[in-house]
């Protein structure tokens, strides 16, 4: 891709590798859906010590949970 900052060439890419059948490997990119995971999981594990030591919950604190959790159950 000669520059992978538009799409066109993004597109150009992903036709040509269809075409020519490259193997795409999903798993380069373990290490950083790992870090992911764990940041959300300190996130979640922050959230839940702070309603525990409260025994409340804001709005925002609550958006925040609701946010992690989806991003959280979509990373898997």
């Amino acid at each position: 891709m000669s520059n992978p900052g538009t799409n066109t060439d993004l597109l150009r890419y992903v036709v040509r590798s269809l075409e020519e059948e490259e193997e795409f490997h999903l798993l380069r990119f373990e290490s950083l859906q790992r870090t992911n995971i764990v940041a959300q999981q300190l996130e979640l594990f922050e959230l839940k010590l702070k309603l525990q030591n409260t025994q409340d919950i804001s709005a925002d604190d609550l958006k925040d949970l609701k946010d992690t959790l989806k991003d959280y159950g979509m990373s898997w």
